[in-house]
């Protein structure tokens, strides 16, 4: 017996440059909304659901978004301040610890208060 094949219309969209703000339009597989993905500032995949499944509509969205995206300012260069340093670990690494093991404050402030806070 064959089987029929549904058609499939292609419901995808890019729109942006590549590595900068790049932003893809598609149609998720299981109900059909539109999906916007793209990459934040720190290089994370990010995907924000349209609630719709209007290919023009999301057309104009992810234009726009991509638009944003080229105003920002852009990804940081490697050179780390000592004060973005301590917010990535305490971001990171100190959430993830019991309370009781989260003492790194005190530690913090003496080391910018001696080193300064912009030393890269």
């Amino acid at each position: 017996m064959t089987r029929s094949r549904k058609s499939k219309r292609l419901r995808s969209y890019i729109t942006g440059e590549k590595g900068t703000n790049r932003v893809r339009l598609y149609a998720h597989p299981r109900d059909g909304k539109m999906m916007l993905e793209y990459r934040d500032e720190f290089g994370a995949k990010k995907r924000l659901s349209l609630q719709h499944d209007d290919l023009e509509r999301g057309k104009a969205a992810a234009d726009a978004l991509a638009a944003n995206l080229r105003k920002a300012e852009p990804p940081r260069s490697g050179d780390l301040t000592l004060k973005e340093l301590f917010d990535n670990y305490e971001r990171e690494v100190t959430s993830t610890k019991a309370p009781a093991s989260r003492r790194t404050t005190s530690a913090r402030g003496n080391c910018l208060r001696c080193a300064g806070a912009t030393r890269r």
